[in-house]
């Protein structure tokens, strides 16, 4: 399986294939229909994708970050919402608590001494890398997706009936059945989802902070374009602390990076802990 996921090095420039798809996502997300929605008043799903465990993944609209009291306005913010199988949302989870999570379900499959569950952690940090650059994502010309309002009625949220919506342009994260099917028989849950949804989250919670850094540059920067920050610090950051556990990558330039909030690791770094797999 890891010969089949060979990539190349990917490139963060402005003329670069990723950034160009980067830029797709956060155009569209800036082109939704916000009118009469309001955080924790009235907000919008939209319905991306469902597991094969039967967990309904959303976009959730608009965030908390789009209050314009708010000192890091950012009017585009939403957030990932999980709808498990037994009809609860599962709790929000921020970048702290999905390591949290790599420390409690992954760290001990890599300090085993099963090496084929520790090739599979490796097939993980090549799948993030993928997903880092859209590279597991499908382009969608016209896609129907249903979405429904969110109600913030005296302390209890009202759902409306389902409706569908034809969605245009944009890129959205197709999982690799055989890869999902491999990393579930080594991690079948982790921070309380299935590895489907949890990489679901991920690629939701990545999209936004694209989102939010690249508004952050047109209002400050003077529309500069944002390169590694946001979706490509974050979730190269999980391969560096994945390429720690796996004693391929030293924990001492990690926390050092760490400090600056998010921990990329080198493109040397990545094609040693891929063993060429990335090059």
């Amino acid at each position: 399986m890891l010969e089949e996921m060979k990539t190349k090095i990917q490139s963060n420039g402005k003329t670069a294939e990723a950034t160009e798809r980067r830029k797709v996502n956060i155009d569209f997300i800036s082109k939704l229909n916000r009118k009469d929605l309001k955080n924790n008043k009235k907000e919008k799903q939209i319905l991306i994708g469902t597991t094969e465990q039967g967990e309904k993944i959303f976009i959730q609209y608009p965030g908390k970050e789009s209050k314009s009291s708010n000192k890091k306005h950012r009017p585009w913010d939403f957030r990932p919402k999980v709808l498990k199988p037994t009809g609860d949302y599962h709790k929000d989870l921020s970048f702290v608590h999905i390591w949290a999570s790599f420390f409690e379900k992954i760290l001990p499959i890599c300090e085993s001494n099963d090496n084929q569950k520790q090739e599979i952690i490796r097939l993980l940090t090549i799948y993030f890398y993928r997903m880092t650059y859209l590279l597991e994502h499908n382009y969608n010309d016209e896609i129907k997706m249903k979405t429904r309002l969110v109600n913030y009625k005296n302390g209890s949220l009202e759902y409306s009936d389902f409706k569908q919506e034809s969605f245009t342009d944009f890129y959205l994260f197709k999982p690799n059945r055989q890869v999902i099917k491999l990393l579930s028989e080594v991690i079948p849950e982790i921070a309380g989802l299935s590895i489907e949804a949890f990489l679901y989250y991920n690629d939701l919670l990545a999209w936004n902070e694209d989102c939010k850094y690249y508004y952050r540059n047109m209002l400050y920067k003077d529309g500069k374009w944002m390169n590694k920050t946001g979706r490509v610090n974050n979730l190269l950051t999980h391969i560096h602390i994945l390429g720690c556990f796996l004693k391929d990558l030293k924990w001492s330039k990690l926390l050092g990076k760490l400090q600056r909030g998010v921990a990329p690791p080198t493109q040397t770094e990545i094609k040693q802990l891929s063993e060429g797999i990335i090059s």
